[in-house]
């Protein structure tokens, strides 16, 4: 069986690892699985096997835009899939018309946010071609993604199911001192952490403004992006630049190594549809401090014997500091939110994820 996985922009995100991690193990179980960026955002994954870039820049207006169909209708024509599997609004609006287009037979859509958080035009070319037929099958990510399609119409519902999200993590080989050596990140100091793009969704600013409560506290930030100045001046503003550490984008092969050299993983997002960050965080037994909202609910809180981690609302940096000097000085809880942790991660694995895609894909040829 040939597969097409078409992911948006290629960069190191939850999105473009789950893509990835699909057609990797796709090829294990003996598929011919490829890997299809829409552009190029950073150099991520370039030159790994079944990689593929269709343009070398975002694809701004109408030409722009015609050309990525005309591109990935032609490509998608040679190459003769059997299924296209696209992952997330965006790529989900271009890929799965072009694959209509090009005559894949299954043609499978995957919702990795929330409905609500899209521009209404998008919501509207989702909820159309979703009603015609145009996917066959719509996987939403989690059960909170589901429940946000609330409302939408019984042709565009009958297709939707949920697939949880899951991953191999693959854990480090460091000690957390070499770990710290290999980031630039001081020895002899409380770390915390926290991995996603610099962005207003992703609310590393509160994470800052808890700071000045925990002196002692330093703090890792792996990601990059639009409000990287915003976060530096917001540092110095708040005097804790020197306990602040921006690494940039980093590598989706040595998160767990950064994982290694914290102490807790702190994850204050406004909203997501699921997390890999949190996600990979519990796979290192790492003890998680997450916003309360239904997705990281979801994932963090019904573990056996209680919650996996710490839930709270993501606007009272007061509460996160707290909780943060709770976490580093409490070793009993540190060490049983970290145990539960990782009793949890094995629920969300790649597996069971990939057993589900591949199910879909055969019910959809049957």
């Amino acid at each position: 069986m040939r597969v097409v996985n078409i992911a948006g922009q290629m960069a190191a995100g939850g999105t473009q690892s789950l893509a990835m991690s699909l057609a990797a193990e796709l090829r294990k179980r003996g598929h011919e699985a490829q890997t299809w960026f829409l552009y190029l955002r950073s150099p991520t994954y370039i030159g790994q096997e079944g990689v593929r870039v269709l343009l070398h820049h975002p694809a701004k207006g109408k030409i722009y835009l015609l050309r990525l169909l005309m591109r990935l209708v032609q490509q998608l024509r040679s190459f003769r899939p059997d299924a296209v599997v696209t992952f997330g609004l965006y790529a989900n609006i271009p890929g799965q018309m072009g694959a209509f287009v090009a005559g894949v037979p299954v043609r499978i859509a995957s919702q990795q946010n929330p409905s609500w958080i899209h521009s209404r035009l998008a919501r509207y070319l989702d909820w159309t071609i979703g009603s015609l037929g145009v996917y066959t099958a719509n996987i939403a990510a989690s059960h909170s993604v589901y429940e946000s399609f609330n409302g939408y119409p019984k042709p565009y519902l009958k297709r939707l199911r949920v697939i949880h999200t899951g991953l191999v993590f693959s854990k480090s080989f460091l000690e957390p001192a070499e770990a710290r050596e290999k980031f630039a990140l001081p020895k002899q100091v409380r770390l915390v952490v926290n991995v996603g793009r610099l962005a207003e969704q992703k609310n590393q600013e509160l994470l800052l403004q808890a700071l000045p409560f925990v002196p002692e506290v330093h703090l890792a930030i792996a990601g990059d992006g639009k409000l990287r100045q915003t976060l530096v001046q917001l540092a110095v503003r708040l005097g804790v630049q020197d306990r602040v550490h921006l690494l940039g984008e980093v590598p989706p092969a040595a998160i767990p190594d950064l994982l290694r050299a914290g102490n807790l993983f702190a994850f204050p997002s406004r909203w997501e549809g699921f997390s890999v960050a949190v996600l990979e965080a519990m796979h290192a037994g790492l003890p998680v401090i997450a916003s309360e909202i239904p997705p990281l609910r979801e994932i963090i809180g019904s573990a056996d014997g209680g919650p996996a981690g710490l839930l709270l609302p993501a606007d009272d940096a007061r509460a996160w500091a707290l909780a943060i000097q709770r976490l580093l000085r409490d070793d009993r809880l540190r060490t049983a939110l970290s145990l539960r942790a990782q009793q949890q991660a094995a629920f969300f694995g790649l597996k069971s994820m990939v057993d589900g895609y591949e199910q879909c894909i055969r019910d959809a040829i049957a």
